[in-house]
This record gives structure tokens, C-alpha cells and sequence, in this order.
């Protein structure tokens, strides 16, 4: 699949679907890149749909990008995503406490390197892309759950984690791991937590372990994730 980019000068919504996906070979990758966005709670439809997609002129209000989270879960039939902002990534309260995916995700906020751009989400909700990659980049980030683990002989995706001015803060579990209850695990994905000015806090556990539980049953597990996690010395 190709390369597919939707930028705003100050703001700009999208609600709509784009198919990178590839008949043989690797899929594309969507990238939006406005100067703050925000994920909304459940389905709606923004402000500006009716000229998708579309960049506001200077004069407008400067608003966030607004996409919702079902948007965000069914988009681009297996595209990777590239949420890049020059500001803050937010994601607001979900009633469902979940924004699950099925493609490799990258947030990217503080695109233009100033330290003011952050990534901040609710610490009871949960980031899930079994078997994707799932990167955020920020000057700081306030994260809750981040799983890329999977329950079958797939491999972990991998988890990274990069502040580049202040803390990390994260919930009770960042999972790469694999397990299956029967037969041939996956390896576990790669973790890789840095705060090189900052502090790393996370409230439980971090798990990159391939787990068979039917070992008896002929049933092999196989590397674990490499895990890095850096901070600043306090």
C-alpha cells in the first residue's frame, strides 16, 4: 500500500476511511498531522465532514483535529497510523475504557521539538493492538494500559515509550507478550521505555514473556521481548 497524509495548517476533522492495503505486499501507512489532536469518546461526526478532507484557512478558530475513537478503530483496512501533531495528542474518557486496533499505531506529538507538545489519556483506559507495534513519542507522556501482547502463536508487538523533556507516566500494565493455553506461543515483542530528563512511573507490571501453558501438550514457548526502560538519575 502507498503513503497517505492529511495535514492542517492550524486544524482539521476526519471521519472517513482510507484503504491502504495491498493485494500482495505490505500495507501503506496514514498519516494525519494537524497542530493538536484529540480522540472523542465512542462515534460521531466532526464539524467540517461535508469537505473531507479539508485544511481550514488561518482564520479559523484553531481548534483541535477531532477524530472518534470508532473512526480510529475501523481505519484503513490494515494501515499503519501516524497520529502526528506539532502540539498535544489527547485521548479523551472512554465509556468502553478501551480503544482497541488492528494495525500499528504511532502518536507523535511535540512533532516540531519546542517541548510543549504532550500525549495524555485517561490511566484506567487502555491502548490495545494485539500483535502491532504501539509507539508514542512526546516530551511528556500521562498513558494508562498499553498492550500489544496477542493469545496465540503470533508475536508480540513491540512497546516504546520516548519522552523527550519530561516524565512518563503509565497504568497498571505495558504487555508485548504472547501466550497461548495450548501448542506454540509467539515470541514477545520488544519494550522500550526512555525518559533520558525525566521520570518513569508505572502503577504494575511490564510483561514481555512468551508463555505456552500446554508444554505438556507438545507445546513450546519462545523469546521473550528485550525490555529497556531509561530515566533521568535522580
Amino acid at each position: 500500500g502507498g503513503f497517505a497524509e492529511v495535514s492542517g495548517a492550524r486544524n482539521l476533522t476526519f471521519a472517513g476511511n482510507a484503504d491502504l492495503s495491498a493485494p500482495i505486499g505490505s500495507f501503506g501507512t496514514l498519516l494525519l498531522d494537524p497542530t493538536d489532536i484529540e480522540i472523542r469518546n465512542g462515534a460521531g461526526v466532526g464539524t467540517n465532514d461535508a469537505t473531507l478532507p479539508t485544511v481550514l484557512e488561518p482564520g479559523d478558530t484553531g481548534a483541535p483535529f477531532v477524530i472518534y475513537e470508532q473512526t480510529l478503530e475501523g481505519l484503513g483496512a490494515g494501515a499503519a497510523i501516524t497520529l502526528q501533531a506539532s502540539n498535544n495528542i489527547t485521548i479523551q474518557n472512554l465509556a468502553d475504557n478501551e480503544l482497541t486496533l488492528g494495525r500499528s499505531i504511532t502518536f507523535l506529538a511535540d512533532s516540531d521539538g519546542n517541548g510543549v507538545g504532550n500525549f495524555l489519556m485517561n490511566a484506567g483506559d487502555r491502548i490495545a493492538a494485539p500483535g502491532r507495534d504501539i509507539t508514542i513519542n512526546a516530551a511528556s507522556i500521562t498513558a494508562g494500559d498499553i498492550d500489544a501482547s496477542t493469545a496465540s502463536s503470533q508475536n508480540g508487538g513491540s512497546i516504546i515509550l520516548s519522552a523527550s523533556r519530561g516524565n512518563i507516566s503509565a497504568g497498571s500494565s505495558i504487555s508485548s507478550g504472547s501466550g497461548v493455553a495450548s501448542g506454540n506461543a509467539g515470541a514477545g515483542g520488544i519494550i522500550d521505555i526512555r525518559a533520558p530528563l525525566g521520570n518513569v512511573s508505572i502503577a504494575g507490571n511490564v510483561d514481555s514473556r512468551s508463555v505456552s501453558l500446554g508444554t505438556l501438550l507438545a507445546g513450546n514457548a519462545r523469546n521473550a521481548g528485550n525490555m529497556v526502560v531509561h530515566q533521568s538519575v535522580v
